[in-house]
């Protein structure tokens, strides 16, 4: 029996240590993107009304570089289901692709949020965005094209947080 017990308890304990991981689309305010990668949200906590998210992308490696889109999608958690945000017109984001060298951080400021249809009320919000790495370490070369750099995409990264 104590056995049996053990083995449970085991299993119990490898679900929870697994569940903690960044998967693909697990919510989370700090997202792994992979190793000395990171994106997370200058604050998980936004007042109401707020008009800017800032997100901070830190990259710690010494040899890989992060290529972002400054587009992202904004949803609100309502009715045990995820909405998108709504906009007064129609915008337009900037396919300009951004770049994080290694052992650098950059922030990027969301300053959409004043043209949403409603602004930001009380609950809970995410910011789904998609991240691709350098995996050839031939960005910063200084020799190689950037339309011939071998990217890998990631999964779609998640950062949750919550509208008081």
């Amino acid at each position: 029996m104590k056995f049996i017990r053990t083995i449970v308890l085991i299993l119990i304990a490898l679900f929870v240590v697994s569940s903690c991981s960044n998967g693909a689309n697990k919510p989370a305010h700090i997202w792994t993107v992979t190793e000395g990668i990171t994106i997370r949200l200058e604050s998980g906590t936004v007042p109401a009304g707020a008009e800017e998210l800032v997100v901070i992308y830190e990259n710690s490696t010494d040899n890989l570089t992060v290529n972002y889109a400054s587009g992202v999608t904004i949803e609100k958690y309502e009715d045990g289901e995820w909405h998108g945000l709504k906009y007064i017109h129609a915008i337009g984001w900037s396919d300009m692709n951004k770049w994080l060298s290694p052992n650098s951080i950059n922030e990027h400021t969301i300053s959409q949020l004043s043209i949403l249809e409603e602004p930001l009320s009380s609950g809970r919000y995410r910011i789904r965005g998609r991240p691709g790495i350098d995996v050839s370490s031939t960005w910063n070369d200084g020799i190689t094209p950037r339309d011939e750099v071998e990217w890998e995409p990631f999964p779609p990264y998640i950062l949750e947080f919550v509208v008081h």
